[in-house]
């Protein structure tokens, strides 16, 4: 397995953009995909999925997103301005080396969480470029966002766009554990491994708040992809494979991938997918019973190469 590691300019001007590669040796690949990371991870903690899917004949590609990873200048935080728009522009220029290191392959496209999210504006852009859209522990319309954008946008004026924002942080996640009877810890929505969750509290570039500006920027996404205006910006023949765990809360225990895939089938996308794993959680690709979800992706992915 050749992994490769390396940097480029930001599309904000500012820093560096980490990326990795993950691509089986002495054979050729069938087909690229990108995946898009979730909020306050980074790129390591897909390893084994990568390889798992390089070894199936994919070349597998991941940004640290701007903010995150060893792409951070500060945690959490995106740009001054515009900076859910730069992350989407980071997201193509990864595809555009991608594409340029494996010409005429197919190209597709993988987000979880909030990688689902930049994902969705990444395919009301870019998506004629693309041979399918895997949207992983996603969400549909949540009413908080719009006071969560107001709050974000008076601290920035208060106290900087770069000002920590521990307290939104605190309004956004508050009760994602309360269908749990006994959490391990505050991460325990993360998955019903309860080795995951350790891990991801104890990692030293994982669970931070976003500054002000990073909330504010995430909240302008989250508005712009919850409609159906956003669904009639995707391309019509588009395949498009939800997936998430039915006690994700998250994804409203199931209701926001199901309202997600609505309005994209409403809109006249041809091939919509969706499923949902019983009794898992937000983190699929790190459940128990991961295997299952690995195995559904790879033949959805053979089924659009």
């Amino acid at each position: 397995m050749e992994v490769k590691e390396g940097f480029r300019p930001a599309s904000s001007g500012w820093g560096q953009i980490f990326s990795r590669s993950w691509v089986e040796e002495d054979s050729e690949p069938r087909a690229v995909i990108v995946i898009a990371h979730g909020m306050a991870e980074h790129s390591g903690r897909y390893d084994h999925f990568a390889r798992f899917l390089a070894e199936n004949g994919f070349a597998v590609y991941m940004n640290d997103h701007a903010g995150h990873g060893r792409s951070a200048q500060i945690k959490g935080h995106f740009a001054d301005k515009n900076g859910w728009e730069c992350v989407v522009k980071d997201l193509n220029s990864l595809m555009d080396q991608a594409v340029e290191r494996h010409p005429g392959l197919p190209v597709l496209l993988m987000g979880h969480s909030m990688g689902s999210f930049l994902s969705r504006s990444f395919i009301a852009r870019y998506g004629d470029r693309l041979s399918g859209c895997i949207i992983c522990g996603t969400m549909g319309k949540n009413p908080g966002v719009a006071l969560g954008k107001a709050v974000a946008a008076a601290q920035m004026k208060l106290m900087g766009p770069r000002s920590r924002g521990e307290r939104i942080s605190k309004l956004a996640s508050t009760g994602y554990n309360k269908r749990i009877e006994i959490p391990v810890n505050d991460s325990a929505w993360l998955s019903t491994d309860d080795a995951v969750c350790r891990a991801f509290e104890a990692d030293p570039l994982c669970n931070f708040p976003f500054t002000a500006a990073g909330y504010y920027d995430l909240f302008t996404g989250l508005m712009e992809i919850s409609s159906l205006e956003w669904a009639r910006r995707v391309p019509k023949s588009l395949p498009i494979f939800l997936l998430a765990g039915d006690q994700d809360p998250v994804g409203n225990y199931g209701e926001g991938p199901k309202q997600v895939a609505g309005w994209l089938r409403e809109a006249g996308v041809q091939s919509v997918r969706l499923k949902l794993y019983p009794g898992m959680r937000h983190e699929v690709l790190n459940e128990i019973g991961k295997e299952e979800v690995y195995q559904d992706v790879l033949g959805w992915l053979e089924e659009h190469i």
